[in-house]
C-alpha cells in the first residue's frame, strides 16, 4: 500500500486464456498464503457461476468459500459477492471482475485486482480510464500462460 497516500496497491491481470483458471489460480495462490480475499461481481449469476467453479475447478481440491448473505459466511476469509459492501475494506484482497470504479469508495489496508479478458475491450477501455492518475502494475497474460509486464 502507498502508505503517503493511502492508497492501495493495485493490479490488472489483462486474461487472454481461460477467466475462469486464471481466477482459481490467483484464489488458490491467495488462500494458500493464509490471506483473504473478497470476489466481486454486480451480476449475480456471474456469482454463482464463480460459486460453482470454485467447488468444481480441480477434481482433486476445491477452494473453502462462501457467499455475502450465507449462514456464517463472516467467519470465511474466501467470499464472492454481487453487493458493495464497507467490509470490503477488511480483506486483504479485492478481486473485481466489472464495476471498476468501485476502487474509489474502497479505503483498504490490502490490494485491489482488475481482471478483464484480452477480448472484453470495452472493459478494457473502461478500466483504464478508470485508474487514470493512479500507480497500477499491469500484467498480460501470453498464448503459453506465462505473464508480461506492461508498464503504465
Amino acid at each position: 500500500m502507498d502508505s503517503s497516500q493511502n492508497i492501495p496497491d493495485m493490479y490488472v491481470y489483462e486474461i487472454k486464456n481461460s477467466f475462469e483458471k486464471t481466477l482459481f489460480l490467483l484464489v488458490e495462490k491467495i488462500y494458500n498464503s493464509d490471506k483473504s480475499c473478497i470476489i466481486y461481481s454486480g451480476l449475480q449469476d456471474r456469482i454463482e457461476s464463480y460459486d460453482q467453479m470454485l467447488w468444481t475447478f480441480k477434481k482433486i481440491s476445491f477452494i473453502p468459500h462462501m457467499i455475502v448473505g450465507e449462514e456464517f459466511y463472516e467467519k470465511n476469509k474466501i467470499l464472492l459477492s454481487s453487493e458493495f459492501n464497507d467490509n470490503f475494506a477488511n480483506f486483504d484482497n479485492i478481486i473485481l471482475l466489472d464495476n471498476y470504479g468501485l476502487h474509489k469508495k474502497i479505503p483498504t489496508k490490502g490490494r485491489i485486482i482488475f481482471l478483464v479478458h484480452e477480448k472484453d475491450a470495452i472493459a478494457n477501455e473502461s478500466l483504464l480510464k478508470e485508474l487514470e492518475g493512479y500507480k497500477f502494475k499491469y500484467f498480460r497474460e501470453k498464448k503459453d500462460s506465462t505473464w508480461e509486464v506492461i508498464t503504465n
